[in-house]
């Protein structure tokens, strides 16, 4: 016996289960829901942080790529952080 059906047969023409009708994504965003003014804003945004995510995983798999330990990076952040409370605390004093 098939089991396969296509979604309409399943969720009518909608091709939602509860029956909702798909809208188009309006141009103008809630900044309840979005951070972006516009739908264009957004996709723009997505289009950028995706080459840069692209560009990144390009860079770590070249041959010559250059891995730094967790616990160096670590280090070098602690006394980073220490010489700002060092020189913060001076401006305090």
């Amino acid at each position: 016996m098939d089991r396969s059906y296509r979604s309409n047969e399943i969720y009518g023409s909608t091709g939602r289960q509860d029956g909702c009708i798909l809208q188009p994504m309006p141009t103008n965003l809630s900044p309840i829901e979005s951070e972006f003014a516009t739908a264009e804003e957004a996709e723009a945004h997505d289009r950028w942080f995706r080459a840069e995510v692209e560009a990144a995983l390009r860079e770590a798999d070249a041959p010559g790529a250059v891995f730094v330990p967790h616990d160096e990076v670590m280090a070098d952040m602690e006394a980073i952080i220490h010489q700002a409370e060092l020189r913060l605390a001076a401006k305090r004093s």
